[in-house]
């Protein structure tokens, strides 16, 4: 089972930021050292391709 800091450590952005965009139903990763926001549905596409479940 995989958490939230897998997901955060797989697109390589701290935790506490993917955390920060996660409450707020987005997720950022990162390109070219800049931060891009995917939409809600992609990161529950992103996330159950992970086996992602929220404890």
């Amino acid at each position: 089972m995989h958490t939230l800091k897998d997901a955060a450590k797989t697109i390589g952005v701290p935790y506490n930021s993917v955390l920060f965009h996660h409450k707020k139903g987005r997720i950022p990763v990162q390109k070219v050292g800049q931060y891009q926001l995917i939409e809600p549905e992609v990161l529950r596409s992103v996330l159950t391709a992970l086996k992602y479940r929220q404890r």
